[in-house]
């Protein structure tokens, strides 16, 4: 059970996260196999945001016959941060991990949500290969 001090702890992480991105953006997951040829029916789609020393759940989604998800709002920066040199990156990121049946997990890291933007996210998912569930990593491009 949290004591006080790892409650408040929690509550002026999440209130300080939601001050540094009081605006709103959308992800929608596109869920394949067979590179990208075939839909991905019911996968997983689990969306975390690091804070503090720990993952905070943010999501679950799943997806539907098409392997798509539903627009997710998720909170952002606000988008004239990217109008400044050298200010705070104009997009929060999150992590992501998208599992079905049959398939290997994959994991991607430091997804980007920009204010007012719908970010079609892709998901390729891997036939699991004699029962073994195998962990796919990977990491989006940091130069943003």
């Amino acid at each position: 059970m949290a004591n006080n001090q790892d409650i408040k702890f929690l509550e002026e992480t999440i209130s300080n996260f939601l001050n540094d991105n009081p605006k709103t953006g959308f992800i929608t997951f596109q869920v394949t196999t067979a590179q990208g040829n075939l839909p991905v029916e019911n996968a997983r789609i689990t969306i975390s945001i690091p804070l503090g020393d720990d993952y905070h759940i943010a999501k679950v989604l799943y997806s539907d016959e098409s392997g798509k998800t539903e627009p997710f709002p998720l909170p952002a920066p606000e988008s004239s941060l990217s109008n400044a040199p050298n200010s705070k990156r104009p997009y929060s990121e999150y992590n992501v991990s998208a599992t079905a049946p049959g398939y290997t997990t994959v994991e991607l890291f430091n997804v980007p949500i920009f204010d007012g933007i719908n970010s079609i996210q892709p998901v390729n998912l891997l036939p699991a290969i004699n029962g073994m569930n195998e962990v796919v990593y990977e990491e989006e491009n940091e130069s943003l």
